[in-house]
């Protein structure tokens, strides 16, 4: 009985704190805020058991997080100034805060990781970008908090959380078929792009993720997150390719702060960016967790695909300069596209893709070298001497063993 009403006594003031969060007074937030989460952190290692912290958890922290969001929903109609001024930055500091305990704390809140990445989730899937952004700023705080804490099983369940935070920002809304003779976007403008930008900031998110801990990750859960990665950067690419869709778009004011077509170009880019990295690092490091012989498999073809397609676009781009100096056509939406997607993936092309099949293992290269081979060739011929010296690298060390003997001088 007296630890029940102990318990009851430690609700009724931490419900008391959270209750003036979102007082008008600044002064009074900002106590009521440290009241809460220094109160937490000084008296909940001594104080409180596994089930006080569920407790807490689902009375005070899911609740106040809940009021925040409802008091910056656009439901709520409040003015964009409260939003900026108020809102935001107390969500954000709620946030640093709520990981901040469970750094201090975390033996004895570990169970309850699954219960703070949805508090993440639900910021970033938050209609207001300002509050998505926090969202994933929570989300990093929260790994770089957890690096060398996280067990598998957590790894696991970060995973599954960051690809459905993911999924759930894509924006879907970007698939639909814009009439041409409709004189209004389909969709609301800013929140598209909002989810837009929150694709980017955890396509980030996931890089450093990954470059950082992938080492320390189980094979199940890196796998999850590049399937992620690869499902961002394949949904980017269907966008991008409908040049027809984008060119609507753009006439019905999707964008139209932007000089260019709108698109997802740097979200396929980013995209593909970690996807290659993380491929060709778990082929290097020959990870037994994960199925190695179906990754490389499919890293190598990626990394064919890339290169043919970049080959044929610059032949596009080259061919059409040459028209263009004759006077035969002029400068079209579509050319000026084919462009920037060619200088866009010149980078990847060199520095991931050339790079990485330069530093393969030997014996692997030759295993792929008959798929390989044939799209390398076709870069033989770029404008771009930054391609053709990364082409010319790859030939030299892996293609020359294994054509010229070992006793033979190296003419190449």
């Amino acid at each position: 009985a007296a630890a029940a009403s102990s318990s009851s006594q430690w609700m009724q003031l931490l419900q008391g704190f959270a209750q003036l969060i979102l007082d008008k007074r600044r002064e009074i937030r900002t106590r009521a805020l440290d009241g809460l989460f220094d109160t937490l952190r000084d008296h909940g290692g001594a104080s409180f058991d596994g089930d006080t912290w569920h407790v807490v958890f689902a009375g005070v922290l899911m609740p106040l997080f809940d009021d925040i969001h409802f008091q910056l929903s656009a439901d709520n109609q409040l003015d964009r100034q409260w939003i900026a001024s108020v809102g935001a930055p107390t969500c954000l500091a709620a946030l640093t805060a709520l990981i901040r305990l469970c750094d201090v704390h975390w033996a004895a809140v570990s169970t309850l990781l699954s219960d703070v990445l949805k508090l993440i989730d639900t910021c970033t899937q938050h209609g207001a970008e300002q509050v998505a952004r926090i969202g994933v700023e929570g989300l990093k705080q929260l790994l770089a908090m957890l690096g060398p804490k996280c067990t598998p099983e957590m790894w696991l369940t970060v995973a599954q959380a960051v690809r459905r935070m993911l999924a759930e920002s894509m924006p879907q809304e970007l698939q639909c078929k814009v009439d041409t003779a409709s004189t209004e976007l389909p969709f609301d403008s800013d929140r598209v792009v909002g989810q837009c930008v929150v694709q980017l900031l955890l396509i980030d998110a996931v890089r450093s993720l990954l470059r950082e801990r992938a080492v320390e990750m189980p094979g199940e859960a890196v796998q999850l997150l590049l399937e992620a990665i690869q499902e961002s950067q394949q949904f980017a690419a269907d966008f991008n390719v409908d040049t027809t869709t984008r060119i609507h778009m753009k006439r019905l004011g999707f964008m139209a702060d932007m000089r260019h077509l709108p698109g997802l170009l740097k979200q396929e880019r980013e995209a593909t960016t970690v996807g290659l990295e993380t491929m060709f690092a778990a082929v290097q490091a020959k990870r037994e967790d994960v199925e190695l012989e179906q990754l490389t498999a499919r890293l190598i073809a990626e990394c064919t695909t890339i290169m043919a397609g970049f080959a044929r676009k610059e032949q596009q781009v080259v061919s059409f300069a040459e028209r263009r100096a004759k006077g035969e056509v002029k400068d079209s939406v579509e050319s000026v596209e084919l462009e920037r997607d060619v200088a866009g993936m010149r980078p990847i092309v060199v520095n991931i893709v050339l790079k990485g099949l330069h530093a393969l293992p030997a014996p692997v290269f030759r295993d792929y070298a008959g798929e390989v081979f044939p799209a390398l060739i076709r870069l033989v011929a770029s404008p771009a001497p930054v391609v053709r010296s990364g082409v010319q690298d790859i030939l030299h060390k892996q293609i020359t063993p294994m054509v010229v003997p070992e006793d033979e001088p190296d003419s190449v």
